[in-house]
């Protein structure tokens, strides 16, 4: 468990509508981040950590550019989850399946506008591999399975669908 507590005058920032940086007047952020890791058996194992960040910036409006303060960091979710199950099947087989969920969080609006709300979300993929000896394997990678239309940048698409898969070597 990691709690931590960020404060930060006079720093830089990037407006998104003029496409120019400017100094913003204070951030301070808490937060918390906690991990773990379990192994129950030899075969199975489990991972999962948790992320919550409260912040505060007193800063340029986006949309009056007068000074304002905002309880939110652009693009930043207030709540983000990722876990992963890993099943050993055989010597040679592996398998996991991970999650990530991101909450709710801003992007800019634009010039003149107010700040746009991106959805939270929440994505699925899978993994195998089959080791034929200490020098080969084969593997197959699938993320965002459930082909979840999200957004972290505001206007750019999300990944849809993907499936990769491959040889690893080792000499």
């Amino acid at each position: 468990v990691v709690f931590f507590y960020r404060e930060v005058s006079n720093g830089l920032d990037f407006n998104y509508n003029s496409f120019t940086y400017f100094n913003f007047l204070e951030q301070v952020v808490r937060g918390v981040e906690i991990e773990t890791a379990l192994r129950p058996t030899d075969k199975l194992s489990l991972t999962a950590n948790y992320t919550f960040i409260s912040p505060t910036e007193r800063t340029q409006s986006r949309k009056t550019f007068s000074d304002t303060s905002y309880n939110y960091l652009l693009r930043r979710a207030k709540h983000n989850i990722n876990a992963t199950v890993g099943y050993q099947l055989s010597k040679a087989a592996f398998i996991s399946f991970t999650a990530k969920a991101a909450s709710k969080r801003f992007d800019a609006g634009g010039y003149l506008a107010n700040d746009v709300a991106l959805n939270n979300y929440t994505l699925l993929g899978a993994y195998a591999e089959y080791r034929i000896n200490k020098y080969f394997k084969f593997f197959a990678d699938a993320q965002n399975i459930t082909n979840k239309k999200f957004f972290d940048v505001r206007g750019f698409n999300s990944i849809p669908t993907t499936v990769n898969g491959g040889v690893t070597v080792n000499w």
